[in-house]
C-alpha cells in the first residue's frame, strides 16, 4: 500500500518545529512546487516504484522553504531529506535506494 501525505495550509500552516518533527518520522519528505516539472517527475517516479514519502508544497508552506533555504543555502524545489539526510539532488536519492536493496531498487528493501 503506498502513503502520501501533502501538507498544505488547509491542514496545517506548518511550523520549523513541525517540518522538523515531520523529517525525523518520515523516512523521505520532498519539498515541493507545483510549477516546478522536475518535483512533478521525482513524485512521480516514488509513485509508479511506490515509495512513500511526506510531501510540503512551498506553495502552502512558504516559511518552510524559506527556512530550508536559508539553513541549506539553496533556491531550488525538489529538497530532499531521506532518512533526516539532506540531499541536494535526485540522483542521490536513487543511489541510497539503491544501495538498500540491489536485487530490489524500486523499493528500497
Amino acid at each position: 500500500m503506498l502513503y502520501i501525505f501533502y501538507f498544505s495550509k488547509l491542514l496545517c500552516e506548518m511550523t520549523v518545529d513541525t517540518f522538523n518533527k515531520l523529517v525525523e518520522e518520515n523516512d523521505l519528505v520532498m519539498i515541493t512546487s507545483p510549477t516546478c516539472s522536475n518535483c512533478r517527475k521525482a513524485k512521480a517516479k516514488l509513485e509508479y516504484n511506490q515509495i512513500p514519502y511526506a510531501n510540503v508544497d512551498i506553495k502552502d508552506n512558504p516559511k518552510i522553504y524559506a527556512y530550508i533555504s536559508k539553513e541549506r543555502k539553496i533556491n531550488y524545489v525538489p529538497v530532499l531529506f531521506y532518512k533526516q539526510e539532506f540531499l541536494d539532488n535526485f540522483a542521490k536519492l536513487n543511489e541510497k535506494i539503491y544501495m538498500q536493496d540491489p536485487a530490489n531498487p524500486a523499493t528500497g528493501g
